[in-house]
């Protein structure tokens, strides 16, 4: 048998975390910011992943939204 199919929640975590990741290396405020309220808006355990990542994009602390992010990654 070959690998098991991938998740979709895995693909679109992969996703995000791609998205968040570029945004921050081009230090995109606005990006950031839809991101965080598009995407995590929805259930409750990451609205608070998406408030932090909103207020540290405010403070232009990508350095941050990018440790997040790897935090985020080693959890899958």
């Amino acid at each position: 048998g070959g690998a098991a199919a991938p998740n979709p929640a895995q693909e679109l975590a992969a996703d995000i975390a791609n998205g968040l990741r570029a945004a921050a290396e081009l230090g995109a405020v606005s990006e950031l910011i839809a991101l965080a309220r598009g995407r995590f808006a929805r259930d409750g355990e990451h609205s608070a992943i998406g408030e932090r990542i909103r207020r540290m994009a405010e403070d232009f602390d990508f350095e941050g939204i990018l440790k997040l992010v790897a935090e985020l990654e080693a959890r899958r």
